[in-house]
């Protein structure tokens, strides 16, 4: 094969791929991006102190009903990247409704902001206890 004919099946193998490429981009129609519609988690109910779970819908803001006593008193389990806790950060009242986890999120037991939502299937992570849990009304 002479490099003219290489080149010319090199030129038409690009055209051919640059065309696919464009049909691509305008023609093939891709799913717009649909955020999640359930969130869930492990959580703790600051009324009866039960470690629980929760599935609820993504809009819904904690708290959560508590699956054993029935209050609404259920929120998520934090992990502190610093000192290795869970705790549910510092509540703020409201002055309609139960109190809601605040802006400013910060580990109570030793300050820090370094945080993620706990998981106790993650092995990254190994707690050493709990943060004391915020009153409840």
């Amino acid at each position: 094969m002479t490099s003219g004919t290489k080149n010319g099946l090199l030129a038409v193998v690009a055209v051919a791929l640059l065309s696919y490429a464009v049909y691509r981009l305008f023609f093939v129609s891709v799913e717009p991006f649909q955020p999640p519609r359930t969130k869930s988690g492990f959580a703790v109910c600051l009324h009866c102190k039960q470690d629980t779970t929760f599935k609820v819908d993504a809009r819904e803001q904690a708290p959560y009903v508590c699956q054993a006593c029935g209050e609404r008193a259920v929120y998520p389990w934090m992990y502190c990247l610093q000192c290795n806790r869970r705790f549910v950060p510092e509540l703020e009242r409201t002055s309609n409704g139960p109190p809601r986890i605040g802006t400013f999120l910060s580990c109570p037991a030793c300050g820090c902001y370094e945080m993620m939502a706990f998981n106790p299937a993650d092995e990254s992570i190994t707690p050493v206890g709990d943060a004391p849990l915020p009153s409840w009304p």
